[in-house]
């Protein structure tokens, strides 16, 4: 790989080439710890039945999951006709979710076959190509990317392009891996989990947030739970254990992944922002 290239997010150079044996190659700066320049794979694997397999596999899991994470963003949004759109949307779990609440619920996801399958489900979904979402300005409530924004081309012009969408009182929410996990710092490359082929980016939460502050989004708190009011007393539980749960790991940095969630500054601030930058 080539090292001269500068880092996307500091531009510092060289990078340091991260090649795990058998699963992928990354460029890593030093400075700022992004994992970066991970190789595109080809837009026909996700079309392979066995890419989601896992997904339709589990789903009744994954709802359960899906109805937690609605449920924090619920606590989080105007207590109104909410429209959401989830990006990578798979085979539905967040949108599923999002419906039961009375939301307005929009998906797009890069494999025509996923979309399909959401479409026979009842929701409106799109495939897209690349990176423009084929909505207007200022289009949603809530935007989600679950396990989305490390396989982009560009995770600048990506986030960008959410923002651009988000209404200016709304919510961003992503997960990712995190390459700052206990298990990441001590085994390196020998923690094949963390290194997933196809993926073109690792982030640190504090990497990811300085992207986000450049498509002038902010990071903020979100309620333990949120509203789950609506749900059976069952889930509930399920939602507090969930987490309780994931906290602890965090604390602990046990917990290979992160959420981020974030909402747009002021137009103002954003644009003296990117002023100074």
């Amino acid at each position: 790989m080539d090292t001269t290239k500068s880092c996307q997010l500091c531009g510092q150079t060289p990078l340091v080439e991260f090649a795990v044996p058998g699963r992928t190659d990354f460029l890593l700066c030093e400075q700022c710890e992004l994992y970066q320049y991970g190789p595109l794979p080809p837009m026909e694997c996700h079309e392979d039945p066995a890419y989601h397999q896992g997904y339709e596999e589990h789903y009744t899991r994954k709802l359960n999951t899906a109805r937690v994470r609605v449920g924090r963003i619920a606590g989080m949004v105007p207590d109104r006709k909410i429209r959401i759109l989830d990006v990578g949307c798979g085979v539905g779990a967040i949108l599923d979710a999002a419906r039961e609440r009375g939301w307005d619920t929009t998906g797009v996801d890069v494999s025509r076959r996923v979309v399909s399958i959401c479409r026979d489900r009842g929701f409106d979904c799109q495939a897209i190509d690349g990176l423009e979402l084929p909505y207007p300005d200022k289009s949603f409530d809530v935007v989600t990317a679950w396990s989305v924004i490390e396989h982009v081309a560009d995770a600048a012009e990506t986030l960008a392009e959410w923002r651009r969408v988000l209404r200016d009182d709304g919510v961003l929410v992503m997960d990712t891996n995190d390459a700052s996990c206990l298990k990441a710092r001590l085994f390196g490359k020998k923690y094949k989990t963390i290194w997933i082929p196809g993926h073109t980016y690792t982030f640190t939460e504090s990497n990811l947030r300085a992207f986000a502050e450049r498509a002038g989004l902010e990071t903020v708190h979100p309620p333990f739970v949120g509203r789950i009011g609506n749900l059976s007393f069952r889930d509930q539980c399920y939602a507090v254990c969930y987490q309780t749960q994931y906290d602890v790991r965090r604390a602990l940095r046990i917990q290979k992944a992160f959420q981020i969630y974030l909402r747009p500054v002021p137009e103002a601030v954003a644009q003296s922002a990117q002023h100074a930058a």
